[in-house]
């Protein structure tokens, strides 16, 4: 696999022996892929930024879901990060705080894996990945807007409009994604 650099220099193809596994060891990979999505559910629940800005966990999940999407040979590698994301978020008290932190998750992982699968020119940019990550994770407040209105729940993060939420969620993960791809492309380097 070759990254694109800011320069536009190309990085060859180079082993990310954490995660690409033989195909008789897929299940291992797999076990990786869920257990990332664990940890990033953990670190929304226990881990809390200092910034009081609507999206500030995309730094954490954003960079976590590129990494492993740039670094697994895994088709759907973001989607299943993704479901082990979701898969705790249902068991954890992020249920309680914010029921469509699941659908939201999944959502998030499928998009980026199919902007990664679309894009397959540009997905050795680690820019291209960042912009993919900030569009991904700019879309939960549109979900927090729907889960409001349909259920009645309130997100204090819509308080100053959609707009304000949206921006900040946009910047977020694209900080995060940029940081995914670059520890993904550092790793690779090694």
């Amino acid at each position: 696999m070759t990254i694109q650099t800011i320069s536009g220099g190309l990085f060859q193809k180079l082993s990310l022996k954490p995660i690409e596994l033989s195909t008789g060891l897929r299940a291992r990979e797999i076990f990786w892929l869920l257990l990332a999505g664990v940890i990033v559910t953990v670190l929304h629940e226990m881990f809390r930024w200092p910034i009081k800005m609507p999206g500030r966990h995309g730094l954490e999940w954003m960079a976590i879901l590129v990494f492993f999407r740039a670094g697994s040979t895994y088709f759907w590698a973001a989607s299943v990060v993704a479901l082990g994301a979701a898969g705790t978020s249902l068991v954890s008290i992020a249920s309680v705080s914010e029921p469509s932190a699941a659908w939201s998750y999944l959502l998030a992982g499928m998009i980026v894996d199919a902007l990664f699968i679309a894009g397959k020119q540009w997905r050795q940019s680690v820019f291209y990945l960042a912009i993919v990550a900030g569009l991904t994770h700019s879309l939960r407040p549109l979900l927090n807007l729907v889960e409001a209105n349909v259920f009645g729940l309130a997100h204090h993060s819509l308080n100053m409009g959609l707009a304000y939420p949206m921006l900040t969620h946009l910047l977020f993960g694209f900080i995060g994604g940029l940081t995914g791809a670059i520890l993904a492309l550092l790793n690779k380097r090694r």
